[in-house]
């Protein structure tokens, strides 16, 4: 594990991602996975209670070009940038023999995208349950039930932050599965909803370019605010 502006961050990549899911699993060990990128940077520099999040994951791999490029300047390996919707499809490949559930979605993206990746491996056991549920109280129940009784090895939670990320927080000690991680808005992207940039745009590290011409109304706070206040965050973070 190392340390970037004060939250953790380990070295990794899909492997190293995939040897320490393969791992857990195989001894029955509960870790949570999150990721960092200039997002989540922001909200944990803002809210104590998102960074005591972070610190408390057992493996937070890098999802933003900004924090790489940034870690990079600061001389701290961070690792190839890695997104969930990157590592999905080895992921189904890879773990095709494990149990899967999804939390998260409305179900007309939550269905459509575990039927693509049941299409990947057709013996893959994948189930889930949408993410507009009450996330106290009977219905919180009802999705911990059938977690329960699915009997996962592993669950993804896409919610977006910071909502994911305390939603697991505050039932991970009812989960028995393994592993959760927080995946953010995979299935928009798998089930197709969403477009992304072509790969030499994601390569380049242009694709939130692409998400902020696409997607205005839905990233624009986060971009045109959010990245000159990382910068400026980061600048800081330097000379103190």
């Amino acid at each position: 594990m190392k340390s970037f502006m004060g939250l953790r961050l380990d070295p990794v990549e899909e492997d190293g991602i995939f040897c320490f899911i393969r791992d857990a699993v195989r001894e029955r060990r509960r870790v949570t996975i999150t990721h960092l990128n200039v997002n989540s940077v922001n909200l944990a520099w803002d809210d104590p209670d998102f960074r005591s999040i972070n610190r408390a994951s057992d493996l937070v791999y890098c999802d933003g070009i900004g924090v790489r490029l940034a870690g990079r300047l600061a001389g701290i390996r961070v690792g190839r940038r890695v997104t969930a919707t990157d590592w999905i499809y080895d992921y189904v490949r890879v773990f095709r023999s494990e149990r899967l559930f999804y939390v998260g979605h409305h179900k007309d993206v939550l269905e459509p995208g575990l039927g693509v990746l049941r299409g990947l491996e057709p013996g893959l056991m994948a189930s889930g349950h949408h993410g507009l549920f009450e996330k106290q109280g009977p219905e919180n129940e009802a999705v911990l039930d059938a977690i329960r009784a699915f009997a996962p090895s592993v669950v993804m939670v896409g919610m977006g932050m910071p909502l994911q990320e305390r939603w697991i927080r505050d039932n991970r000690a009812r989960i028995d599965a393994p592993v959760v991680i927080a995946v953010g808005a995979l299935l928009e992207w798998v089930s197709g909803r969403w477009k992304r940039s072509p790969d030499w745009v994601n390569r380049a590290g242009g694709e939130w370019l692409v998400r902020l011409g696409r997607q205005p109304q839905h990233t624009w706070r986060r971009y045109v605010i959010g990245n000159p206040l990382f910068i400026a965050r980061f600048v800081a973070h330097l000379l103190l």
